[in-house]
């Protein structure tokens, strides 16, 4: 592991006592799926300064290091010889989180309960009831995950964790792992007589081994694919994590950005069902009544903007009217770049011209956007649940995240990163 593992590169504390000085730096990729802490000294940081690759929220100006507030700490005894490491902050690869990260990465889907009540030689299960990975969500307004299904053209949420009278409790549920083939053509397992479920072999399978409360409870084929189904019972919630106030700030400020590029992108979708002359209909929802707000949990809020669907919609028709004078990609970038946006309406901008710059076609403009769709909930979901975990875990210890020397009835406000902005913390924690 080196620093080209990594794409932020933020100044997390000082060292100093007498002639020691050591910089510590907080290292991390673009979705904190790796994060890791270095010490360095002057020479190695102006080094680092100098490197291109690397997204920073310091720089060094005339032999002065540009940077936002940062802690200046005594150093203890020993740290010289910690300088120059580079140490990588495990992540517990056990948790629910885990296997978040991995199943959004790998196909996994969520399986409806009902799906999993039916009886009989179905040799294939047809119909709704699967949800991707991607459809997992983090509330930002209570402390509750959940999927969300669409069934018999209906939609409800099946809740994975909530908050109930002051404790959070895990829901349990059923994923599936698609089968592939190997060269062979042949299955990568055996599928025996199938009645509800064919049982697999009595040796614990690599997931059962790697995520504690995870037991697999056979193979079912669903709309002619074929799945190892699983049942997480019970599963880790509570982890080590680090706090460190310019990956929140990074983190909770890219969920606004990959917000606003949703609700860009799901316009653009009915902009190009309208010139397709195709209408869309909502699915109807079919959830409980159940409700899950409390007054408790920790919450982050960023200072960043959410766009209006009527600032969208603006953005979108400047552009338009853009292309047809401008005529040419490269003019219309220029053009839009002098016109005084800010970054973040620029970001959504460019969303709406990359996508013309790829096609104009409507048919397949509409199935670029469903892709890039894909890819930017993806994102959110590893942004937010990275927040996530350090919420259920900063509520489980009822953590602080105010440093030391703060006001203590002052807002908890982080700040850091390359953004331009800070998030505010409301914590309230239950007895």
């Amino acid at each position: 592991m080196n620093l080209n593992d990594f794409s932020y590169c933020y100044l997390n504390n000082i060292y100093r006592t007498g002639d020691v000085v050591a910089f510590e730096l907080a290292l991390a990729d673009r979705l904190f799926k790796r994060c890791a802490i270095s010490l360095v000294n002057s020479e190695q940081l102006i080094e680092i300064a100098n490197m291109d690759n690397l997204i920073k929220d310091f720089k060094i100006v005339d032999g002065l290091l540009k940077c936002t507030t940062v802690k200046i700490v005594p150093a203890i005894p020993g740290i010289e010889s910690e300088i120059g490491k580079l140490t990588e902050i495990k992540q517990d690869e056990g948790s629910f989180y885990a296997l978040i990260r991995e199943g959004s990465d790998k196909d996994y889907v969520m399986i409806d309960e009902k799906l999993m009540d039916v009886t009989g030689n179905e040799d294939n299960l047809v119909g709704a009831g699967l949800a991707k990975f991607t459809d997992i969500k983090l509330s930002n307004s209570t402390m509750s995950a959940y999927c969300r299904f669409t069934t018999e053209n209906k939609i409800y949420n099946k809740m994975l964790v909530t908050l109930e009278n002051g404790d959070i409790k895990f829901h349990s549920f059923y994923f599936g792992i698609p089968k592939t083939e190997d060269e062979s053509g042949e299955s990568n397992s055996t599928l025996g007589g199938m009645d509800y479920f064919s049982q697999g072999t009595s040796t614990l399978d690599k997931i059962e081994q790697r995520f504690l409360g995870v037991k697999k409870v056979g193979t079912k084929t669903i709309n002619s694919q074929v799945y190892d189904i699983y049942y997480a019972e019970m599963m880790q919630l509570y982890t080590k994590i680090n706090i460190i106030s310019s990956f929140i700030n990074k983190a909770v400020s890219m969920h606004v950005k990959l917000s606003n590029a949703q609700a860009a992108l799901k316009f653009f979708i009915s902009m190009q069902h309208s010139v397709l002359a195709k209408e869309t209909t909502q699915p109807e929802w079919a959830g409980g009544s159940s409700s899950y707000k409390s007054t408790y949990g920790v919450y982050f809020k960023s200072s960043k903007k959410y766009f209006k669907k009527s600032e969208i919609v603006n953005l979108y028709d400047a552009l338009l009217t853009c292309i047809k004078e401008k005529r040419t990609i490269e003019n219309v970038y220029k053009f839009m770049e002098d016109s005084f946006y800010t970054k973040d309406e620029l970001d959504i901008i460019y969303l709406f011209l990359n996508l013309y710059k790829q096609s104009i076609e409507p048919t397949e403009l509409l199935s670029l956007t469903y892709k890039q769709k894909y890819l930017v909930e993806q994102k959110d979901l590893l942004m937010t649940l990275y927040l996530y975990e350090i919420r259920v875990n900063g509520y489980k210890s009822k953590m602080s995240f105010k440093n030391p020397n703060d006001d203590p009835l002052a807002p908890t406000i982080l700040e850091g990163s390359d953004e331009g902005g800070y998030t505010l913390v409301n914590v309230l924690y239950g007895l």
